[in-house]
């Protein structure tokens, strides 16, 4: 379980009502990644879309939260910036 007290997870928002798809970027083992628009900013981000159902054991979702968390407090030009995560259905 992820705990946080900021805006960063959203839970129950559809991130493709704030999102357009731009071009596919690529997949693998976590997900996809999308190459994407705020409608709202028109700034460009990545987005990877990671499936949470029950079929991806509860060690796997474990690890993609701990990847967030530890990535989200980073800033080097090296590593991708995390700007935000949301858990919809």
């Amino acid at each position: 379980t992820v705990h946080f007290n900021n805006n960063v997870i959203k839970y129950d928002v559809d991130p493709y009502g704030i999102y357009e798809e731009i071009l596919f970027l690529g997949k693998g083992s976590n997900g996809s990644v999308y190459k994407v628009i705020n409608t709202q900013t028109s700034k460009l981000r990545a987005m990877r879309v990671v499936s949470r159902n029950k079929e991806i054991n509860l060690k796997k979702n474990s690890e993609i939260d701990e990847e967030f968390i530890k990535l989200k407090d980073f800033d080097h030009i090296n590593l991708i910036k995390v700007f935000e995560m949301y858990y919809y259905e």
